[in-house]
């Protein structure tokens, strides 16, 4: 957890910068880094604020949430807003002016690359549009997580990742609110996976677990995967596999039977054999 300064130079590393700024109002803000993913809270002066997207900024994705009536965002290319001031910035490479009239309390900033967001279908951008309207009951849980988020230390890294995995999830829930890509266009085997992605640390995570969470009988969430050329338990293991190598690379440390847990393996020796599969390794 950072604050102030380090959010500054953050910005500077992000090629983010301010041409004018209240000086009376302070800038201030809590922030939280994974390395596919950025989030904060600040507290924004008056300003107006520019980000011309170099080489290490075109595949950023930007989500913004702020008082519709104090902040805008300006740029050539697609700009997808909603009530009540949400705002994404797609990945790309047009000029992006953010301009606060007023000064802002708090303000959520979540910078993501492009995997973070790669599989969802965005709707073909037509211009400048009306704001719609997004529900305060959808958009009360993602907040909540990102407020609690940026209070949280993380020296742990055993929960490093499920962390980060979660984040990705509400940055790309915020993504599909924003753009209008409703929930209901998604996939049987997309939202198991969602299950399986918040889920997996869980060690007694089953398919009766996941099927109730995704509102299906068993029959057919494995009917969904099979389409895939996959099945639920596959997929399961990957997952913890995937995050007992990324664990195990930010804690070189950690004990096997530590690590073993913090994946959700029920065992040292299941996890092994996990990692050992080849598609453990792939991203």
């Amino acid at each position: 957890m950072r604050q102030n300064v380090v959010f500054q130079s953050y910005l500077a590393a992000a090629n983010i910068s301010f041409r004018e700024i209240d000086a009376s109002t302070g800038l201030a803000a809590r922030i939280v880094q994974f390395p596919q993913l950025t989030v904060a809270r600040a507290r924004l002066p008056k300003s107006t604020i520019e980000w011309p997207r170099d080489a290490m900024s075109l595949d950023r994705g930007l989500i913004l949430i702020a008082p519709h009536n104090k902040f805008s965002i300006e740029g050539e290319g697609p700009i997808w807003r909603a009530a009540p001031g949400l705002f994404f910035v797609p990945p790309g490479d047009s000029f992006i002016t953010f301009r606060a009239t007023e000064p802002i309390e708090d303000l959520v900033y979540i910078n993501a690359s492009t995997s973070v967001i790669r599989g969802l279908v965005l709707p073909k951008w037509r211009g400048e549009q009306h704001p719609g309207d997004v529900s305060g009951e959808a958009l009360a849980p993602l907040l909540a997580f990102v407020n609690s988020l940026c209070e949280t230390t993380l020296e742990d890294m055993a929960q490093v990742v499920p962390l980060q995995l979660v984040a990705g999830e509400v940055f790309r829930a915020l993504v599909q609110l924003v753009t209008k890509e409703a929930a209901s266009s998604m996939t049987t085997f997309d939202f198991a996976m969602q299950v399986i992605k918040r889920e997996y640390s869980k060690p007694h995570l089953v398919v009766t677990d996941i099927a109730g969470a995704v509102n299906v009988s068993e029959r057919t969430l494995h009917s969904a995967f099979a389409e895939r050329d996959t099945t639920v338990m596959t997929e399961l293991r990957v997952m913890r596999a995937r995050a007992a190598e990324e664990i195990r690379k930010r804690n070189p440390g950690i004990t096997r039977n530590d690590l073993a847990k913090a994946a959700g393996f029920g065992s040292i020796s299941s996890m092994v054999r996990a990692m050992k599969e080849p598609s453990a390794s792939e991203v």
